[in-house]
């Protein structure tokens, strides 16, 4: 039987190490009360073109991507990630299949682990998983005071078919198609929203290698 030779692409040095069992070197270990906790969902969302969705707030002028409030539930959460994303847009959106991605490390037998370099491993399947996972801050707003909870964001990709034109405005928010790396830059500066900038930098590397081996939804 032929071996199936895999790609490998070095990770962007603007994205953060992937936690693994290692963990307990960059964070200490943590218990949370639910209380102190929020699931969100994240959306990467391209056109035909390969242009990503922002959402600018009308009344504020911020730009960033679509990411959901406090879910009602968890199984909201996992059985319909797109579904707030939907809701602020009025789009029809598709979950886009990317590359299932492994991560490997060169050199494992280095004295330190901190020395050992990564590389991203394409598989041979797709999958319509998170393809990145955010750590940070949702502030909540209150009556009486400001509130803030740990946020764990599960970054989804996705495809729209048919939209209006970049520029146009539903439901307080206006549309913006740009290219990733305006995208990145816009997240940014002056937002400083470097988990948004993260999951679009690792969603650029994971899209190309799934690209240039399945090809753009038909």
């Amino acid at each position: 039987m032929a071996q199936t030779t895999k790609q490998i692409i070095k990770l962007d040095p603007r994205v953060l190490p992937i936690h693994t069992e290692y963990t307990n070197h960059r964070l200490g270990t943590l218990a949370y009360s639910a209380a102190d906790l929020a699931f969100q969902s994240g959306a990467v969302i391209i056109n035909k073109n390969g242009k990503v969705l922002l959402l600018e707030d009308i009344k504020s002028g911020r730009i960033e991507l679509p990411r959901s409030g406090i879910p009602r539930s968890l199984e909201d959460l996992f059985t319909s990630p797109l579904e707030f994303a939907e809701e602020k847009t009025g789009l029809s959106l598709e979950r886009l299949p990317l590359l299932k991605i492994t991560r490997r490390y060169r050199d494992p037998n280095v004295a330190k682990w901190g020395l050992l370099e990564q590389e991203l491993v394409f598989g041979d399947s797709t999958t319509t998983n998170p393809f990145s996972v955010g750590i940070d801050i949702v502030y909540l707003q209150h009556p009486d005071f400001p509130d803030s909870r740990q946020s764990i964001t599960s970054w989804y990709a996705g495809f729209v078919r048919e939209h209006p034109p970049s520029g146009s405005a539903h439901n307080g928010v206006r549309l913006h198609f740009m290219s990733i790396e305006e995208a990145i830059q816009t997240v940014q500066d002056p937002y400083c929203d470097h988990v948004a900038a993260a999951a679009l930098t690792l969603f650029e590397a994971v899209w190309k290698g799934t690209r240039d081996r399945v090809g753009i939804p038909s």
